[in-house]
C-alpha cells in the first residue's frame, strides 16, 4: 500500500512503535541496510522486551527495510512513531497519547498521505460493545476534526506469533483462522460503524521476534505443527459447518484426539447433520462424559433434530 501511494505522492507512515525507537529507525532508514545496521535497529530495549507481540517481529523489521529501499530509490516516504512512550498511566492515557502523535503528524505534513499501521482496536471509529464509553485513538483523531478512513485487517487461514500471557514463555506460533480469503482493499462499512472497510492480505505466516534470534529456531517445524493442531482442525470445521459441508466438518473434528466437551458436542452436531446417527449419539454421550451439561440447549438444538425419532433420545447423563 505504501509503495503504491508513494508512486504518486509523498507518504508519512505512522507505526505503533514508541518514540524511544525513532532515532534508531531514522538511522536505519538512512543506512545501507546491511546486516550490521539491522542488528543495531533491533538492539534497543523495546525490541528485547519479554512480551513479544507482532510489532517487534522480523516482519516489522522487514517492513522498515522495504521502506529504506524505497527511499533509496527516491520514493518520498517518511516514518513516524505514534505509540505511547511508556508514561501512560492507563489505557485512556495511551489512546490519548497515540492520537496526539497522529494529529501532530497530520498537521506537520498536510500535503502528504498519512498511513497509520496500528492494532484494530486503536483504529476503531466507534466504541466497542465490550468497553462502552471508551474512546479509541481513531475516535480522538476524528474529534480533532481530522477525517480518516479506517480499514480492518482480513486474512486467509495461516499462522501467527501470538502471546497468551504476560511474558515470552506464553508466546509462540499458533494457527489463526481466516477472516476472508481475498487480498486487496474493499470499502464496506462494518455493521457497528467501527471501520470503513477491510484490507485483505491473503494467507499469513508467523513471524518471530526480530530482537531475539533464538526464537526463530525450529520455526518451520513450529509452523507445521500449528497447521496440524486441534485449533486448526476446529477452525476449518467451523468453516465447513458454515458452508453446510457437514461430512467435511465431521471428518475434521474426528482428527482431534481427546476433545473437550464443546468440541465433542460440535462433532456430534456435524455427524447428525451428515446423517450418521449412531456416531452422533455416541459422540453426544462422550460430550456429556467430558462435562457438557446444558441439556435444554441439547434438546432444542436444530442440528440434532434428526436424532429425535431414535429410541435412545434424549441423551441423559
Amino acid at each position: 500500500m505504501v509503495a503504491t501511494v508513494a508512486a504518486r505522492e509523498p507518504v508519512v507512515l505512522a507505526l505503533e512503535i514508541p518514540p524511544t525507537e525513532a532515532r534508531a529507525i531514522q538511522g536505519f532508514l538512512g543506512s545501507d541496510g546491511s546486516a550490521a545496521r539491522r542488528r543495531e535497529l533491533v538492539a534497543g530495549t523495546w525490541w528485547q522486551e519479554r512480551y513479544q507481540d507482532g510489532r517487534r517481529s522480523v516482519a516489522m523489521a522487514d517492513l522498515l527495510e522495504t521502506v529504506r529501499a524505497l527511499r533509496a530509490a527516491g520514493k518520498p516516504i517518511d516514518v513516524v512513531t505514534i505509540d505511547d512512550d511508556g508514561n501512560a498511566t492507563d489505557a485512556e492515557s495511551r489512546e490519548e497519547a497515540m492520537a496526539g502523535h497522529v494529529i501532530a503528524a497530520r498537521r506537520a505534513r498536510p500535503e502528504a498521505a498519512l498511513i497509520v499501521y496500528a492494532g484494530n482496536l486503536h483504529t476503531s471509529r466507534h466504541e466497542m460493545s465490550f468497553q462502552p464509553g471508551f474512546r479509541w485513538m481513531a475516535m480522538r483523531v476524528l474529534d480533532a476534526g481530522i477525517p480518516l478512513v479506517s480499514l480492518n485487517a482480513r486474512w486467509a487461514d495461516g499462522t501467527a506469533w501470538i502471546c497468551r500471557g504476560s511474558d515470552l514463555s506464553a508466546c509462540g506460533v499458533s494457527f489463526i483462522g481466516g477472516r476472508g480469503t481475498e487480498a486487496g482493499i474493499r470499502f464496506a462499512p462494518s455493521p457497528d460503524a467501527s471501520y470503513d472497510g477491510w484490507f485483505g492480505v491473503g494467507s499469513v505466516t508467523a513471524s518471530p521476534p526480530a530482537g531475539i534470534p533464538a526464537m526463530a529456531e525450529g520455526l518451520d517445524a513450529k509452523i507445521a505443527a500449528a497447521w496440524s493442531s486441534p485449533e486448526a482442525a476446529h477452525a476449518k470445521a467451523r468453516r465447513a459447518y458454515a458452508d453446510k459441508d457437514y461430512a467435511r466438518c465431521a471428518e475434521l473434528l474426528a482428527q482431534i484426539a481427546s476433545p473437550d466437551a464443546g468440541i465433542a458436542y460440535d462433532h456430534a452436531c456435524c455427524l447428525a447433520l451428515a446423517g450418521r446417527k449412531d456416531d452422533a449419539l455416541a459422540r453426544l454421550r462422550e460430550a456429556m462424559d467430558a462435562g457438557f451439561k446444558d441439556l435444554a440447549h441439547l434438546e432444542a438444538d436444530p442440528d440434532l433434530v434428526s436424532l429425535h425419532d431414535d429410541p435412545r433420545w434424549p441423551i441423559r447423563k
